[in-house]
Order: C-alpha cells, then sequence, then structure tokens
C-alpha cells in the first residue's frame, strides 16, 4: 500500500473542515461549469488569426485542463448514478473517451477498484493540439452525517449543553458542527456550553464575527469557515410509498411491521409503537407523541425509517428508545413541508433527522444520540447531542450516499 492510500482515510474524515484543502473539492466547485464549457467545444475556443503562436498555446493548454475536469466530472456522475439503483458492478467499472467535434479537445476516463484498499480511483485525461493534463482521484463515500449538527441559519446552544462523540475511533478527527451563515453570531454558546469538537461558520464567512461566546464556554477543537458549502438536498418520497393508498392515522398502542403511508402518527401519552423488521413509513401529516410515549423495537434487527410530511413534536420524556443504541435503527426525512421538529423536556432519541427546511427545538435536559441536519438549531439548558462517529462509516445503500473526490493528484 502506498502513502496516498495510508493518508486516505484521514483526509476523507477532515475534508468539511479547515484540515482539508485538497484539490478535489475545488475541482468540484467548477465541474458543471467545465462540462458545459467543453460540451461547447470550438465555439468557445476559437482564436483570432492574429493572435500570438503563445496565445492560442495557453488556450489549447487550457482547453487540456478543462477536457480533464469535464473526464473527471463524467466519471464521477457515472458512479453515483450506480448508488440509487444499489448496483455497482466492479467488473463493469466507467470507462469511456470522447472526441470534440470542430475541435482538437478529447478525454478518457476509467475507475478502477484497488482490490487491496477497497477503495476506487478515477484516472481521468483531456487534450488539446499538442498538450495533455492528466489527474487521478481517490474516491471517498460520504453520506448525510458527516457534521454532528449542519444547518443553513442559526445554531443555539444554550446554558451547560453538550455536544460530544461517541464511537470516536482513536486518533480520529474531532467531530464538526457548521452553519452555512456567515452572519454576525450566527452560532452562539453560552455560559458553560461545551462543544467536544469543532465549529464552522459559512465559506468566506469570519468565526470572529460569526461565533458568539459567553463566559466559561468550552470548545476543544477548531473555529474556521468552511472550505465549500454543501447544499443538502431535498428528500424525496420513494415511488411505491407516494402512490400507495394511506391507511389512516396510527393512534395507541401498535405494532408495525410492513411498509405503509399514514395521514398521521398521534400518540397519547406512554403509549408505544412497535417496530418489528425493516420498516419505512410515509407520514403525510404532523408526528406528535405525548409524555412517554416512545418508538420501539421489537427486536436488534428492526428499524424505522420515516419520511414526514409535517410537524414533528415529541412530549416531556418522548422519543425513540432503543436498548440496542444503535442510532441507524431510526430515521427522520423530512420533507421540505416539514417546519419545525420540537422535543419537550426530558425526550430522548436513538437517531438521525435529516430536515433542511425544519427549525430544531431541544427542550431542557433533551438527548440526541446520533445526527441533525437541518435549518435552524436550538438546544436549550443541560440538554445533550451525542455524535455517533460511526455513522461517518457510509456505506453504498445508505440513503443521501454519495462518491466525492478525496486524495488528488495531476
Amino acid at each position: 500500500m502506498d502513502n496516498r492510500h495510508l493518508n486516505f482515510v484521514a483526509k476523507k474524515r477532515t475534508r468539511f473542515g479547515k484540515h482539508y484543502r485538497s484539490r478535489g473539492y475545488a475541482m468540484l466547485s467548477a465541474l458543471s461549469a467545465s462540462v458545459i464549457f467543453i460540451m461547447l467545444g470550438s465555439g468557445m475556443l476559437e482564436t483570432s488569426r492574429y493572435v500570438t503562436v503563445d496565445a492560442i498555446r495557453g488556450g489549447q493548454k487550457d482547453a487540456a485542463i478543462v477536457a480533464k475536469d469535464a473526464a473527471m466530472a463524467i466519471a464521477l456522475k457515472e458512479m453515483n448514478d450506480m448508488l440509487p439503483v444499489k448496483n455497482i458492478n466492479n467488473n463493469a467499472l466507467p470507462i469511456g473517451a470522447m472526441h470534440l467535434a470542430n475541435s482538437e479537445q478529447s478525454l478518457d476516463y476509467q475507475v478502477i477498484l484497488d482490490n487491496n484498499t477497497g477503495i476506487y480511483e478515477v484516472f481521468a485525461t483531456g487534450e488539446s493540439g499538442p498538450f495533455s493534463s492528466q489527474a487521478n482521484a481517490l474516491l471517498a463515500l460520504t453520506g448525510l452525517y458527516e457534521y454532528a449538527i449542519y444547518v443553513k441559519g442559526n445554531i443555539t446552544l444554550d446554558n451547560s449543553t453538550t455536544v460530544l462523540p461517541y464511537n470516536m475511533p482513536s486518533g480520529a478527527p474531532k467531530l464538526d458542527i457548521a452553519t452555512r451563515s456567515t452572519n454576525p453570531d450566527a452560532i452562539s454558546l453560552y455560559n458553560s456550553a461545551t462543544v467536544y469538537g469543532n465549529l464552522h461558520v459559512g465559506v468566506g464567512g469570519d468565526p470572529a464575527v460569526g461565533i458568539d461566546r459567553y463566559s466559561s464556554v468550552t470548545i476543544t477543537g477548531e473555529q474556521s469557515a468552511l472550505e465549500w458549502d454543501w447544499i443538502p438536498p431535498d428528500v424525496v418520497v420513494p415511488t411505491y410509498l407516494l402512490q400507495a393508498a394511506s391507511s389512516g392515522n396510527i393512534k395507541n398502542d401498535k405494532t408495525v411491521s410492513t411498509d405503509g403511508k399514514w395521514d398521521y402518527i398521534t400518540l397519547g401519552n406512554s403509549e408505544i409503537v412497535t417496530v418489528n423488521g425493516d420498516v419505512t413509513l410515509y407520514v403525510t401529516g404532523d408526528i406528535s407523541l405525548g409524555n412517554s410515549a416512545t418508538f420501539e423495537y421489537a427486536n436488534k434487527n428492526s428499524s424505522l425509517t420515516l419520511y414526514v410530511g409535517g410537524d414533528i413534536e415529541f412530549k416531556n420524556s418522548g422519543g425513540a428508545n432503543d436498548n440496542y443504541k444503535n442510532a441507524r435503527n431510526f430515521t427522520i426525512l423530512a420533507l421540505p413541508t416539514c417546519g419545525e421538529i420540537r422535543m419537550n423536556n426530558s425526550g430522548k432519541i436513538y437517531g438521525t433527522i435529516y430536515a433542511p427546511d425544519a427549525i430544531f427545538e431541544l427542550d431542557n435536559s433533551t438527548e440526541i444520540h446520533g445526527a441533525v441536519v437541518g435549518k435552524s438549531y436550538y438546544q436549550k439548558n443541560s440538554s445533550t447531542l451525542y455524535y455517533d462517529a460511526s455513522l461517518r462509516n457510509t456505506e453504498t445503500d445508505d440513503i443521501g450516499a454519495v462518491f466525492t473526490p478525496s486524495y488528488w493528484s495531476e
């Protein structure tokens, strides 16, 4: 194994914060433009007969670089096109070549699997006239929960709140909390709030302006601006659930063992929905759990994925209990029509919550064991978010999994 493979995992895990300075993500911001540019061919690359030879050669050299970036983009797209159908055939990985009509530009690309490391690598070449540009990149499979908390707006950690990791391997990078916002006080930490990790404001922001700290605040990691802007994609409900007939409302104690579509989930105090099996539900309206009402599991192989169109409330001591303490067993995927998710006092969830358009509010002494993506996030007094660092270990069949370039070499 060579050094680039030895360094790969560390680079993959730090690419969102200050540590990641790979050429790969600089390339990502220009890929769309590169593909458009390359497809237009000679129309964008014509040079006047009166320009100097040096200018022509400079244009050809730049065109070769553009062609190479386009080749990388095409290979990356073809790899990601395999993920939704969960059909990565390692014997038929992307490979191709193209010569653009009415142009000197050509490109080729190939993806290979290193059987020793299990890592996919892209080789891309672009040519124009006498010039050639090559690059290779290792592909990292990344998911929705690379951050403990990620929002587009404000993050508020109230008095004596805590964010800390668990399932964190020795030597792994610290957890990350981030907002896309560059506004003043986009992240506010009040008295005795503690973060065992890094804080990031939006791309181009100033952490000295964007992070507001009160007395006795503890931050064990860095405070910096993100180096690239991740826009969380909207949730898409599977077609079979969209087209299914509604089964009405879930209320009172109930066991669910099959996928289905429901209008609402409304549980009274101490009522329980028991999940038996690997179950996915689409709830078009609101979810409301009364005091001490919970989702629970019949066995360790059971899990629940909720696609939710309305708002969500867990009242006092309500939540998603998991005797097996597995954050992957409970997943909320909220549509843009979900505007608010609230956990009342002493609520507890083992799971992940992905709701890019929802306001999160965690009342006093609540707990989340997992990760959160939202519009804004407010964690009140003495509440705790335990980030499950094992969520960084993305699998090809995880919802939202995507290949991105990591190590990059030219």
